[in-house]
C-alpha cells in the first residue's frame, strides 16, 4: 500500500488520508476526480482567493464611503458656518443701512467694504460646498440631495444677503 503523506488544508489528519487510500485499494474502489485531496485542495485554495479579492473590494469600497463622508461632513459644518454667519449679517446690514445717513462717508464705506468682504468669503465658501456636492454627486454618494439642497438653500440666503 502506497500511502502519500498529504497534509491536507481542512484538518484532516494525514494519517485518516492514508486509512482512506488504503480502504479504497482494498475495495477497488474509485475516487472521483473531484474528490481527490489535490482537487478539493485546489478548490479550497481558489475559494480562498475569491475571498481575499472580495475582503479586498470591500475595504475598498469602505475606504470610499469613509472618504465621501468626510467631505459631506466638512460640507455640513462649512455650511452651519456660513448659516450661523448670514443669521447674523443680515440684522448688521439693516442696521448699517439706517445708521448711513449718520455715519461720515469714510466711516460707511469703510463698514461697506466690511461687509463686502464678509460676503465674498460667503460667496467663495458656497461655491467651494457646490464643488464638493459636484463630487459627492460623480460618486454617486446615497445623501447628496439632502447636501446638495442645503447648499443651495446657504447659497439662496446669501444673495438675499447680497441684495
Amino acid at each position: 500500500m502506497v500511502c502519500l503523506r498529504y497534509v491536507f488544508p481542512i484538518a484532516i489528519s494525514s494519517k485518516f488520508h492514508c486509512s482512506y487510500q488504503g480502504f479504497l485499494q482494498e475495495t477497488e474502489e474509485r475516487l472521483e476526480t473531484d474528490l481527490r485531496p489535490e482537487t478539493l485542495e485546489q478548490n479550497l485554495n481558489h475559494l480562498l482567493a475569491l475571498h481575499r479579492e472580495r475582503d479586498q473590494a470591500v475595504q475598498k469600497e469602505m475606504e470610499r464611503l469613509e472618504s465621501l463622508q468626510r467631505i459631506a461632513d466638512k460640507v455640513e459644518n462649512e455650511a452651519k458656518r456660513n448659516d450661523i454667519f448670514l443669521d447674523e449679517i443680515k440684522p448688521r446690514i439693516d442696521e448699517g443701512a439706517n445708521r448711513l445717513d449718520r455715519l461720515s462717508p469714510r466711516d460707511a464705506k469703510h463698514r461697506c467694504d466690511i461687509v463686502t468682504s464678509q460676503l465674498a468669503d460667503v460667496e467663495e465658501a458656497v461655491s467651494m460646498m457646490f464643488s464638493h456636492v459636484q463630487a459627492l454627486a460623480d460618486e454617486n454618494y446615497n445623501k447628496t440631495p439632502d447636501v446638495q439642497k442645503r447648499v443651495q438653500r446657504i447659497h439662496q440666503r446669501f444673495i438675499s444677503a447680497r441684495s
